[in-house]
């Protein structure tokens, strides 16, 4: 079933991508999720279809990206992230890597790469986090030390996305001290030197295959640097804004898919002779669950707006990020105790899987403490 939301976007949006991305769902994802998720893989071929299909919407015309409105990459999003939020995640994150290819004043870097990340040639991951460097992004200590033209880069990466399948390592570094020392390279997995560690087990969405990875005395031309010395830092703060609206983004879409789940299986499950929604204290229960996917979808279609008419996006992509994970976990797991035993079913209900992707949504892209500071200092 579907819902009947009256949440709806603020501008125009491109339908016929929107329904490929359903389809794309329906056939590609939705079937075999669960499969992935139980052996831990990313599924490389159907992951560079949806790269063709859908990453040219990260991207700016002029870069020969699609064009279309935020909000449109923030309805498709929600369609995928329907069907399993890690595999969605790991296509979100490819586009953020193409995406900050896309903003690289090097041409030679965009020529070389900026296609087959299109194009899903190759796949792309985002390394800036390290093992001793979360929150505190201006803490990079991966080095990169330069001699006749030829940088070394030496440290380690942590939770990485698509840290095992990808091509292409856009890479921040530390060149200087702080912030103003960060800058950013595109490293190719093959290169020497290039080595990962264990996929990470995580609480779940594995599709996402993150992990180690770990740079050894690896040579890198000066050529390959995306972000010069004192602007790495602000590329990876634009980048990471667009995250923000596609983990909002994905958290709503993942609610919305479980709660067309649950509400299916209470209109159907009779208990005491009537269905389970007949009962008035579970009928407004998820009365008070479509209120707040309403107002989450609000909330992103709002910051996606913003990013679209040029505005000042960090406080409403703050708001909507923080709110779709408290929104979406919170509401997930109520699902789940509303189907009774039968909700703690893998392989039966996508319940399970979806709730603990978007657990994930706490602790990516700014923790909601972290969000909380910046919606604070507004304040």
């Amino acid at each position: 079933m579907s819902l009947n939301l009256y949440s709806k976007p603020i501008g125009e949006v491109n339908e016929e991508i929107i329904e490929k991305a359903k389809e794309f769902a329906e056939n590609k994802i939705a079937p075999f999720a669960a499969s992935w998720e139980k052996d831990h893989v990313q599924p490389r071929e159907t992951l560079s279809e949806a790269i063709k299909l859908f990453c040219p919407l990260a991207i700016d015309e002029s870069d020969g990206g699609y064009g279309y409105s935020k909000e449109t990459y923030v309805l498709v999003l929600e369609e995928l992230a329907k069907a399993d939020y890690g595999f969605t995640f790991a296509l979100a994150v490819h586009n953020h890597t193409a995406f900050g290819i896309s903003l690289s004043d090097n041409k030679e870097v965009k020529d070389k790469y900026l296609k087959k990340l299109m194009t899903g040639e190759m796949i792309g991951a985002f390394l800036l986090t390290e093992p001793e460097c979360g929150s505190d992004a201006s803490s990079v200590t991966t080095s990169a030390t330069e001699e006749n033209g030829v940088w070394t880069i030496n440290g380690r990466k942590s939770w990485i996305t698509n840290a095992h399948s990808a091509d292409l390592l856009m890479t921040y570094v530390q060149t200087g001290e702080g912030y103003k020392g960060i800058s950013t390279f595109a490293i190719e997995t093959n290169s020497s030197g290039v080595s990962t560690g264990e996929q990470y087990d995580m609480v779940g969405a594995h599709a996402m295959v993150t992990g180690e990875v770990i740079f050894d005395d690896v040579k890198v031309d000066n050529n390959m640097m995306v972000y010069p010395i004192g602007k790495g830092f602000s590329g990876a703060l634009r980048v990471i804004d667009g995250a923000r609206l596609c983990v909002a983004a994905m958290n709503n879409g993942a609610y919305m898919g479980c709660l067309e789940t649950g509400l299916e299986y209470v209109r159907n499950r009779v208990q005491f002779k009537k269905p389970l929604v007949k009962n008035q204290s579970m009928s407004f229960a998820y009365a008070d669950r479509l209120t707040e996917l309403e107002a989450s979808r609000m909330l992103t279609f709002q910051a996606a707006k913003c990013i679209d008419e040029d505005e000042n996006t960090l406080i409403s992509l703050a708001h909507c990020k923080k709110y779709s994970a408290i929104n979406a976990y919170n509401g997930i797991s109520y699902v789940m105790r509303s189907m009774g035993a039968n909700g703690l079913l893998r392989k039966d209900y996508p319940i399970v899987r979806q709730l603990s992707g978007v657990a994930i949504s706490f602790n990516t892209d700014g923790t909601s403490d972290i969000l909380n500071i910046v919606i604070g200092r507004q304040m």
